[in-house]
């Protein structure tokens, strides 16, 4: 079970500390009168939660107004570390493709304990000595359903950042602010986009058990590996339909999401960068 997560207060959408369980089971009883499993089966929460990241994407429409760019929403959990690890590799492969002046990328976080905090040590070192790349210098910022929802492409790391932006739409879907069949219908999974890849498409967070050293550095350059691949599916895919007329590009064939049936263990919020300098 992962730690609860802490209060945001944001929009009035504060958020009550407690279980995993318990928060699926809150995501489940939004969905409820919908038609889905009984409330309080947790597991069913987590089924319908994956089922909806499992639909192809429709290329016909798009979430953004006409004559705007096409923006994609990069969603991590702390924000310091994939996050800018893909939004840094991304824009350098829409670039490349000569079709970065249309796209517009943008990224959040899901939890609120690194928020304004650029990219961590471990990242930053990563960016720079293998990619040359410069820190980002936007802070980690909070997924803010009311403006981030409406990106034509939200991209997750892993299936708990999937499930923490779901059960954020279909919250605010219960007071018709947001389409929750059309923010599914745009939510994947950056690792789908890798190329001849077995096992589905998940990037694992890096920094989850908080290694530190060379442990945590390997752990930093294998996610960007990852990373970096799954940029350069997204950066094609986007370019391709954007050249045919469509709005989203499709999800590759690939292994399915339902492959992780995994649990974390409880994990400690990372400490800030603050910290980091005290404690040494």
């Amino acid at each position: 079970m992962r730690a609860a997560r802490a209060p945001t207060g944001r929009k009035g959408l504060e958020r009550k500390g407690g279980s995993e369980s318990g928060r699926r089971a809150s995501r489940f009883r939004a969905a409820g009168s919908r038609g889905g499993p009984p409330a309080g089966d947790v597991d069913a929460v987590a089924r319908v939660t994956v089922e909806v990241h499992q639909r192809s994407i429709n290329t016909q429409d798009r979430a953004s107004p006409p004559g705007t760019k096409y923006s994609v929403c990069i969603v991590g959990e702390s924000g310091v570390c994939r996050t800018p690890l893909a939004a840094v590799l991304l824009d350098r492969k829409l670039d490349e493709l000569g079709i970065g002046g249309v796209v517009e990328t943008r990224c959040r976080c899901t939890r609120d304990y690194s928020v304004g905090e650029r990219a961590c040590e471990t990242a930053s070192k990563v960016l720079q000595e293998q990619y040359s790349a410069s820190v980002p210098g936007q802070g980690a910022t909070l997924f803010d359903v009311e403006k981030d929802a409406d990106a034509d492409l939200l991209l997750a790391f892993d299936k708990f950042v999937a499930e923490d932006v779901m059960r954020e739409i279909s919250l605010m879907e219960l007071n018709r602010t947001v389409d929750e069949e059309s923010a599914a219908e745009r939510t994947r999974m950056l690792g789908d986009f890798r190329r001849d890849v077995d096992g589905g498409g998940e990037v694992d967070d890096p920094l989850y058990g908080n290694a530190g050293g060379e442990e945590e550095l390997g752990a930093v350059r294998e996610a960007a590996r990852q990373i970096e691949e799954g940029c350069e599916g997204v950066a094609e895919a986007i370019a391709a339909a954007l050249k045919g007329g469509g709005r989203r590009p499709e999800r590759p064939e690939g292994p399915s999401l339902e492959r992780s049936g995994r649990r974390r263990g409880p994990r400690q919020a990372p400490a800030s960068h603050a910290q980091v300098k005290e404690q040494k």
